[in-house]
């Protein structure tokens, strides 16, 4: 593992815990319905189904749904804090109780493979007798250990933009969704760690089919979890050389089994529509879109245009239920960061010209960064925006951080060749990963404490 992976895990480790305490039960965004999802997870429930017409979910254990609805008084009401003693109830919920219906229909239709930490820590906490209080910050933990390992193999094997990978995994949002319970934070330290395998295959492809076998795999878990990323699965025969042609398109073709199979045997039997007070419908919606793609065009201008600095915001990290933002000059100082993280990258660049299949794969990557991207913003017009609204409701910035470890295979591989830039380069990387995990610890932990407590 190379320093900067080294440093990484020994920042992001202790941190991520920290926060994990600092966070009271439940205070990410859909903590509490990601956790009912895990649990029917680890009952052995991993594909959901519909209580009604306008309910999802599945039967939990009572005394984990009234544990996990104690805290929902919390988000969006500013005055209100947690002391010890609320957190440290006595009682905090036994397994040991009825069934009960539970409605988590936004989280039933996901795919289990990023839960899997989460739901090793509930069932350990099951299997040695624990209450639901203390399973759930076991889950949480075990989600941590997961992402900063993954994430700390990601970096040490990428081979193009190792620390602007290490600056997006030390953000406050995704050491946040780390610790918590939801599938997000799996899912960001798995697109690194596919990203870094890519870069990584560009340099020296793979030997053997197993290689090609995991990737395909984790391209399939990735566009399965989030089906508007459905378009990483191009990647493979977009970086490797023609000759690869078999190796790539059975990655492409075992990513796209995976998603297919997850849509109709596990998404179609729970799904039901969101937002149906609104007089939301999304085959209505869909029409709209095919029949008007230029006025989409416009909506989306609009919703950049009104929202771009919220989602910016929210993307370097709005904690809480996106109701505890981070001191101004953070916001512009992780900017900062990320544009010295990304000109170190830029750095790498040969002093020959770089060929024009070069230029154009950099470029189609770009492209489908960014039609991923606007892919996420028309789903969310589809499911959670009235119909006829000039802008589009429910995007939030964390739903681009996945995605955006994927902009690194646009960027050009490290040199290894000697040189005095280079080996400047290579000692100010680790310098400026402490500093920008520093001044992001010491924001996230001011407003935390602030926030809650």
């Amino acid at each position: 593992m190379g320093s900067l992976a080294r440093l990484w895990f020994v920042l992001a480790l202790p941190f991520a815990v920290i926060m994990m305490i600092m966070t009271p039960p439940f205070q990410t965004p859909d903590e509490q319905n990601h956790f009912f999802r895990a649990v029917q997870i680890g009952q052995g429930g991993i594909v959901g189904r519909k209580l009604n017409w306008r309910q999802a979910g599945g039967f939990l254990p009572e005394g984990a749904v009234s544990y996990a609805s104690s805290f929902g008084d919390l988000p969006f009401h500013m005055e209100r804090k947690v002391s010890w003693e609320r957190i440290h109830d006595r009682s905090g919920g036994s397994w040991q109780t009825p069934n009960i219906s539970a409605d988590f229909g936004n989280t039933v239709i996901y795919a289990p493979m990023f839960y899997c930490a989460v739901v090793l820590g509930i069932d350990l906490g099951r299997i040695a007798h624990l209450s639901v209080r203390d399973s759930f910050y076991l889950a949480r933990f075990c989600n941590i250990l997961f992402c900063v390992v993954v994430g700390a193999l990601a970096i040490a094997i990428a081979r193009k933009g190792r620390l602007l990978i290490a600056l997006i995994l030390s953000l406050p949002m995704t050491l946040s969704l780390d610790g918590s319970c939801s599938q997000d934070g799996a899912l960001i330290a798995a697109a690194a760690l596919t990203a870094a395998l890519l870069s990584r295959a560009q340099e020296a492809p793979f030997q053997g089919y197993k290689p090609w076998l995991v990737l395909g795999l984790m391209l399939g878990f990735i566009a399965a979890s989030k089906p508007p990323y459905f378009l990483v699965l191009a990647f493979p025969a977009l970086l490797m050389p023609r000759v690869l042609w078999r190796q790539t398109l059975a990655c492409a073709v075992l990513g796209a089994a995976i998603l297919f199979a997850w849509s109709i045997f596990g998404v179609h039997p729970a799904k039901i529509p969101f937002q149906i007070d609104e007089g939301i419908s999304t085959p209505r919606q869909f029409h709209f879109v095919l029949a008007h793609p230029l006025h989409m065009v416009q909506i989306l201008s609009r919703t950049f245009h009104l929202y771009g600095p919220t989602f910016w915001r929210e993307y370097l990290g709005t904690l809480g239920w996106l109701d505890t933002p981070l001191p101004h000059w953070f916001y512009r100082t992780a900017t900062l960061f990320l544009l010295i993280g990304g000109f170190c990258a830029l750095a790498q660049l040969p002093r020959k010209a770089a060929n024009r299949i070069a230029l154009l794969r950099a470029a189609l990557v770009s492209l489908i960064v960014a039609a991923t991207t606007i892919g996420v913003c028309l789903a969310l017009y589809l499911i959670w925006t009235p119909l006829g609204l000039d802008h589009i409701e429910g995007i939030q910035g964390r739903y681009f951080l996945a995605i955006s470890l994927f902009a690194i295979l646009a960027l050009p591989a490290e040199r290894r060749a000697p040189g005095c830039a280079l080996q400047v380069l290579a000692l100010a990387e680790p310098s400026i990963l402490f500093l920008a995990f520093g001044t992001g610890a010491f924001a996230t932990t001011e407003a935390l404490l602030a926030r809650y407590w």
